[in-house]
């Protein structure tokens, strides 16, 4: 009898299935992306997870390929498109507004309610505000929280939509930006990027030092950089 269930690891979602088998077999399903795995029966969690960690190059590549291959097209935000949030995919439901506009969020779900009849440049400039509200409520308490962590003080934190970079830091008024992008990226992709922003507060260049301190406080930023390159949105 196969038993299948769900785990999270590195900011995937990973399908295990154990069965009757000898060997541990990983797969990337070429249409969405998600992992996987075939375990035997007497495997346990933290095998699982140490074998992913061992294939996080080559499921970061396999995942960029399907990236790559998917065609291209500009968002109209309309009932039925997928939208990345948090790392995972969600399905765009239009609603007619009752009231205010505004973005939120159901379990599989977004829900854009706007009035009737508005254009393409309307629901953008209410989804991307909807989305910026979203991920200032994952952003403040991590903020906060690896402030008090790792001794500095922050006098703001903004989100904006940037092109270039995931986002900024000015250690003179102690303030740091986020692009609203990092909104599609997992959990733990966000912690990193507010970890390094923080960093440069105690060192502005990305020298030894500052490599010194990500090490102490997010050991595994590099794998989280990685992912943070690789994963979809």
């Amino acid at each position: 009898m196969q038993n299948s269930t769900t785990m999270h690891c590195l900011g995937f979602d990973v399908t295990v299935t154990h069965k009757k088998i000898k060997a541990m077999y990983l797969r990337v399903c070429p249409s969405t992306g998600q992992l996987r795995i075939s375990a035997p029966r007497s495997v346990s969690a933290e095998t699982i997870r140490a074998f992913i960690q061992t294939r996080i190059s080559w499921i970061q590549q396999q995942q960029s390929r399907i990236q790559t291959l998917k065609p291209s097209h500009p968002y109209t935000y309309t009932d039925g498109e997928r939208h990345y949030i948090f790392g995972k995919p969600c399905v765009l439901r239009l609603v007619e507004a009752t009231n205010s506009p505004e973005l939120y969020q159901t379990d599989a779900e977004l829900i854009l309610q706007v009035p009737a009849d508005v254009d393409v440049e309307y629901r953008k400039n209410v989804f991307r505000a909807g989305l910026a509200g979203l991920l200032q409520k994952v952003l403040a308490p991590s903020v906060a929280q690896w402030a008090k962590t790792m001794g500095v003080s922050v006098s703001r934190c903004n989100i904006r939509l940037m092109r270039s970079r995931w986002g900024s830091c000015s250690p003179h008024s102690r303030s740091i930006r986020i692009n609203l992008e990092l909104v599609k990226k997992p959990p733990e992709c966000i912690e990193y990027v507010v970890v390094h922003e923080l960093a440069h507060l105690l060192e502005p260049s990305h020298n030894w030092r500052f490599k010194a301190i990500m090490n102490e406080f997010l050991p595994d930023w590099r794998a989280r950089r990685m992912l943070l390159k690789h994963s979809p949105g």
